[in-house]
């Protein structure tokens, strides 16, 4: 509500444009990693 940073465990963003610019916010391109899990070829 009062648009400040709060402390969290989990977060998940309204849509992909505030994913976007909340990424943006808090990490550096260098941050960012992709990996994948190892139960995903499992699971999909």
């Amino acid at each position: 509500m009062q648009k400040r940073a709060v402390r969290n465990l989990v977060h998940a963003s309204g849509t992909i444009e505030e994913a976007e610019k909340e990424i943006s916010l808090w990490f550096a391109f260098e941050e960012i990693h992709e990996y994948k899990r190892a139960e995903e070829d499992i699971m999909f």
